[in-house]
């Protein structure tokens, strides 16, 4: 099962980077010799029939489509809470 909002959320480490600034994300992807594909750890293609390393790259490409939409909106909300924070100053 390539992406799920609840293994996204588990990945996602948005950590904050030079003075607090900006959010850095580091993407882990590992293509094996037998064609199977990991994002994060996780394996993308199944292995019940050999692994098909086609569906490994586009499970690969939904998982880290699905991964910078939950980092934009961690991104959105940190922006929002830092005016907040500047209004009430």
């Amino acid at each position: 099962m390539p992406a799920t909002l609840a293994r996204t959320r588990r990945n996602v480490e948005a950590n904050t980077r030079t003075l607090g600034k900006s959010l850095e994300l580091t993407i882990k992807i590992k293509a094996y010799d037998n064609g199977m594909v990991e994002v994060f750890g996780e394996p993308i293609n199944d292995s019940d029939e050999g692994y098909d390393a086609g569906h490994g790259w586009l499970g690969a490409a939904e998982t880290i489509t699905l991964t910078l939409s939950e980092f934009r909106r961690q991104a959105v909300a940190r922006r929002k809470k830092i005016r907040k924070g500047q209004d009430q100053s």
